[in-house]
């Protein structure tokens, strides 16, 4: 039970660390939306975002279903 704890923990901390590299490189490669008439948003949000969570997920979650003895 203790390891999924960690893994939940560990996914967290994961997106954290990931979430501001993944808005810098969407910036830099325009992948981005733009303020407009019709946007709620008063600047540019990148459309990537979640690309950081579910590769945080992913590699603790992986390894868990791999390499668990249960």
């Amino acid at each position: 039970m203790k390891i999924y704890i960690f893994v939940y923990l560990g996914t967290a901390l994961s997106a954290l660390v990931c979430t501001p590299v993944v808005i810098l490189i969407a910036r830099r490669l325009n992948i981005v939306d733009a303020p407009g008439v019709r946007k709620v948003h008063a600047s540019c949000i990148p459309r990537i975002g979640g690309v950081a969570i579910v590769f945080a997920m992913l590699a603790l979650t992986i390894p868990l279903l791999v390499f668990n003895g249960e």
